[in-house]
């Protein structure tokens, strides 16, 4: 796998899923998309966050989807998930997922966040594509090409992987948009959650 920094890329297990799951949560701690679908001012916010990142870490190693982690030296500094074309996830969840996520996070915030996901495949120009689903840096990396390296191995996996015809991303910060574009992303879709709005970007193989 390649890097465009000095960092190393490499794939992640479930061994790793503790610091993982730490790193996507302070990642998204403060999302206006991730605060409104799971209410930020209620006490629970955070409880139901670390939930959310805890059981889809499970889901993707449970069915061999990719997690790319991104290190300095043998710290990690960020990951991406990412869905395969013929992933069991695309615009839905298991029976046990969504359980555990009624239980943590309630039936508001499981239901916003499915509704997220199905709108998202739905728009995506093809059924034959990988979709980005979390891209995360470590706070005190941010600006030091942490999701540089890590776009740049999302491109390598798809250049390896066959027939897919590409990647897809939603974004909801403005400034993502821009340094997407510079990776060759182009805009897609206008879509809105939960009365926050984002793009779908689409990477063409």
């Amino acid at each position: 796998m390649t890097t465009t920094t000095s960092l190393r890329l490499q794939y992640l297990g479930a061994e790793d899923a503790g610091i993982a799951a730490s790193l996507l949560f302070q990642a998204y701690h403060d999302d206006a998309m991730f605060q409104r679908i799971f209410d930020a001012d209620n006490e629970n916010y955070e409880q139901r966050l670390r939930a959310l990142f805890r059981e889809e870490l499970d889901v993707f190693w449970q069915y061999h989807l990719p997690v790319i982690g991104a290190f300095d030296s043998d710290l990690l500094v960020g990951v991406a998930c990412l869905q395969t074309p013929d992933s069991p996830l695309a615009g839905g969840r298991f029976w046990n997922w969504r359980m555990k996520m009624l239980l943590s996070a309630g039936i508001v915030s499981t239901s916003r966040l499915l509704g997220k996901e199905q709108r998202i495949c739905q728009a995506l120009p093809s059924d034959n594509c990988y979709q980005l689903s979390l891209l995360a840096t470590a706070p005190n990396y941010q600006g030091h090409g942490v999701g540089d390296t890590l776009l740049a191995g999302v491109e390598s996996l798809l250049e390896e992987g066959g027939s897919a015809d590409g990647v897809g991303i939603f974004v909801s910060q403005q400034r993502s948009i821009q340094w997407l574009e510079n990776h060759r992303y182009q805009q897609i879709k206008q879509l809105e959650f939960a009365n926050i709005s984002g793009t779908l970007m689409f990477l063409h193989r």
